[in-house]
């Protein structure tokens, strides 16, 4: 799948990526195999959520995000962030674009 629209977000099973860029995005898709494909999702900037084959996918629940963000976070070293609610996808961009 190609897409047009960055930043986005990439989510696996149980992890959140921002892709800043086509080359990015392509770097961290190449290695999924065909049977993978069903396990991830793209979040696009407004909202938009879709499965790497294209198709639209039902969004993720903001109590979902949150959790995927957090983890992400945690992850990257930082800390309480229990405290962190999302209200809106962009609140996610903007957490993720930050650290």
């Amino acid at each position: 799948m190609s897409t047009n629209s960055y930043p986005l977000l990439l989510i696996s099973s149980n992890e959140i990526q921002l892709i800043e860029d086509q080359e990015t995005f392509e770097s961290e898709i190449f290695y999924i195999e065909d049977k993978e494909l069903e396990s991830y999702r793209i979040i696009t900037i407004d909202g938009c959520n879709f499965s790497l084959k294209g198709d639209a996918l039902p969004a993720l629940s903001m109590a979902e995000l949150t959790c995927l963000v957090q983890q992400s976070l945690v992850q990257d070293g930082h800390c309480c962030v229990g405290k962190i609610t999302l209200t809106n996808v962009q609140e996610a961009f903007a957490l993720l674009q930050t650290h």
